[in-house]
């Protein structure tokens, strides 16, 4: 650990802390990640489980779609390609 001309236990005893904080720091991150991956495969789990077995059938569908006021189209707005988002109150 310690460098050539400065062999003392101080100056390698530093350079370790400093490594190993540094390698704690990018454990926890990984941690972080995973966490938030595994989350992410949860949520779609879940979702992919409602949307086969908990929904009896495409009517239940049609009917959310007819209580919800919100509608989403496209549009052009300043030549470019947009999204329209509306609620009917």
């Amino acid at each position: 650990m310690a460098l050539k001309g400065r062999q003392n236990y101080i100056d390698a005893d530093k350079m370790y802390k400093s490594v190993k904080s540094q390698a704690n720091k990018l454990d926890d991150l990984n941690k972080t990640r995973n966490i938030g991956l595994a989350i992410a495969a949860g949520v779609y789990a879940y979702n992919l489980f409602d949307a086969i077995f908990l929904t009896s059938t495409s009517v239940e569908s049609k009917k959310a779609e007819k209580k919800s006021p919100v509608t989403v189209s496209s549009a052009m707005v300043d030549r470019s390609p947009g999204i329209v988002i509306s609620k009917r109150f």
